[in-house]
């Protein structure tokens, strides 16, 4: 018999999500909007800031990789300070 307890066979639909985060490289910190959902799967469309990129991984906590940089070409210092906003359509 198989056991649904551990993952589910079939695809998650939600609500579109967005808000505000800061972001350094593939690392997405959300900072306010609509909380991460940690069963949006790997391969799930993110924008951020219009540009989109997918899910390296399931969200854990307000964390989220991505399998772009979608950090602007700055340094570190100043790419964390900006506010971007992001969306899973």
């Amino acid at each position: 018999m198989i056991s649904y307890n551990k993952f589910k066979p079939w695809a998650l639909l939600d609500d579109p999500a967005k808000g505000l985060c800061k972001v350094a490289g593939t690392a997405i910190l959300r900072l306010s909007g609509s909380a991460l959902n940690p069963f949006w799967a790997p391969g799930s469309i993110v924008l951020v800031n219009g540009r989109a990129t997918t899910l390296y991984a399931s969200p854990v906590g307000d964390l989220m990789f991505v399998t772009d940089n979608v950090a602007p070409p700055t340094a570190w210092s100043s790419c964390c300070q900006a506010r971007r906003s992001w969306t899973v359509p």
